[in-house]
């Protein structure tokens, strides 16, 4: 469960860090150097994904079901995203496999 554990505290803190990192007082935040833009969909996108990662990390620190979905749908996206995301994802899912993770989190063992 210790990878588990470590994957919520890293989304919590992406969900956290995401919006704070765009709009915040930081060298990224392009809004403070042209007070007149207006929001971008990369704006969108980050908010969207900040929140998609809070909502997981959330979900797995408080072991619900839907937080065990979530976090296998994350899983499975970051398939796509070769090299580094595929081979974090490939172990984890093997692990959650492996240990039968999902139990914890409500679902019947096989």
């Amino acid at each position: 469960m210790r990878p588990i554990a470590a994957f919520e505290v890293v989304l919590v803190a992406l969900g956290l860090l995401g919006p704070y990192l765009f709009l915040g007082p930081t060298p990224f935040n392009f809004y403070q150097r042209d007070p007149g833009a207006r929001p971008s969909v990369l704006l969108y996108g980050v908010l969207c994904a900040s929140g998609f990662y809070a909502a997981t990390g959330l979900g797995v620190l408080l072991r619900a079901r839907w937080g065990y979905i979530l976090f296998k749908g994350l899983l499975y996206l970051l398939l796509l995203s070769f090299p580094v995301g595929t081979a974090i994802s490939w172990m984890t899912l093997s692990y959650m496999k492996k240990h039968r993770i999902g139990q914890y989190f409500g679902f019947q063992a096989r």
